[in-house]
Formats: structure tokens, sequence, C-alpha cells
């Protein structure tokens, strides 16, 4: 294994950033910082797929389609909800994943885990289970799924050019000002902007 991959894997078996990571990209007005989680959530789990090109991290993220629904065009990574063949969570992000964006999971090493992170306009309950391959991904998209794959890297959410504040229309109409990635002109906000901020935090660890 990598030394790199090495290093994330252990500082992802130590204690997480949690919420103090999530609350870097939390949006203030909506009071998401700590959300009540209501019973019995949808768990669902998602894919942070690592892979190294020019010595620099990189990573997939999806387009979701535009459709009836809460996440409708909204930027996230590759995952879903857990199936009843599904034998834990690292299953149900490989699955969701392969499902999504057709890589092959023969070639996905799992690191670890990121905090659990419970999602309150879709009642989701999400593990983000952070795994690297050693061969660069080829897609094939479900494309009533997934509008198209955006791959980014770490250099380019770091850079302090591609952090925002985004004016975010919801379905409702509700308007609001979100702290956002901004990648290949997309607005990364919300749960997956949370996630990927815990992320990082881990990342500054091991000083990657």
């Amino acid at each position: 294994m990598n030394t790199t991959f090495e290093k994330i894997k252990s500082q992802l078996g130590k204690e997480l950033p949690g919420i103090n990571g999530h609350k870097k990209m939390a949006i203030p007005d909506r009071g998401l910082v700590f959300p009540e989680m209501k019973p019995n959530p949808r768990i669902s789990a998602v894919l942070i797929l690592l892979f190294l090109e020019n010595d620099v991290l990189h990573f997939p993220l999806i387009l979701r389609p535009t459709y009836d629904g809460v996440h409708s065009a909204q930027m996230a990574f590759p995952g879903g909800g857990r199936e009843e063949q599904d034998k834990d969570l690292v299953d149900t992000a490989l699955r969701e994943s392969q499902e999504e964006i057709g890589f092959s999971t023969d070639r996905i090493k799992v690191l670890g885990q990121l905090s659990d992170f419970y999602i309150p306009p879709s009642h989701s309950l999400v593990s983000p289970i952070v795994a690297y391959t050693d061969q660069r991904p080829t897609y094939d998209i479900d494309t009533y799924e997934v509008d198209r794959v955006i791959e980014t890297n770490l250099e380019v959410v770091r850079n302090p050019e591609n952090l925002s504040h985004k004016q975010i229309t919801l379905q409702n109409g509700y308007k609001m000002k979100a702290p956002a990635f901004m990648v290949d002109g997309q607005t990364v906000w919300g749960a997956t902007a949370m996630i990927l901020s815990e992320f990082l935090m881990v990342l500054e660890e091991v000083e990657i």
C-alpha cells in the first residue's frame, strides 16, 4: 500500500473530527450543525474513492440528474441506501457506487470510515466509506441516477478561491446562503460539503 494511503488508514482508525469537521461547512441559518435525528432513518452509505495522479489525491463526485426529489441536480459522492443483501455498510457503498458509476469494486481497497452523518431532508443516516484504487477509474454511469461524473482533487478543494457562500434555492422556493466548494463550475454544498470538510481535517492530521 502506498504510504499516503497507509497514513489515511491509520488516521481513520483514531478519533474522528466529527461535528468539528462538519460545522465548517454547515448552513448557519438552518440550524443543521446538530440536527435532531428522527426515528428509523434510511440507512445509507457513500464512497470516497481515492486515487493518485501526479502525486495528488483525486476522487470522483457525481452530479445528480434533475428529478422530483430533495437532492435533485445536486453534487454528491456516489452511494445510496442499504439493501437486504448487503452484509455491511461497506457492501452498501461499494454496490451502490458500482451501480451508479460502473467502476469495478475488484480494484477497490477500503481504508476506513468517517463519522455517520444525518441528512434531515431525506431522513437518511449516511456512513461515508473511504477507499482507494491503484488504477485510474473509468466510468459507465447509470443515467437514471447520475447526470455525470466530475473528478476533482485535493488541490482544488483546498484552494481558498474555490470556497464560497452561494445562494441556494430549494424546491419549495426557500432561499439560503450555504458555504460551498466550487468544483468544475458546480456547487458542492450541504451534506457532501460537510462530509468532505471532515475528510480534509483527517488529512490535515497526517499532513497530507
